[in-house]
């Protein structure tokens, strides 16, 4: 199983540092298909929140 900092840093390294899923993949020893998954799964995620009508989720502030 892999550490929750270690998939930290597989979306940071993808992120901010725009690396490949290979390069990420040969700099961490995690498998490409793990890190495809990470991204993915990030990437959903991220698009529910910005669907998402909830002010909680998407930082509006309700006055």
């Amino acid at each position: 199983m892999i550490e929750l900092s270690k998939k930290q840093n597989v979306l940071l390294m993808h992120l901010r540092e725009g690396k490949s899923q290979r390069e990420i993949a040969r700099e961490t020893g995690v498998d490409r298909k793990t890190v495809r998954k990470y991204i993915k799964e990030y990437e959903r995620k991220r698009m529910e929140i910005q669907q998402s009508d909830d002010p909680v989720q998407t930082g509006v502030t309700v006055k």
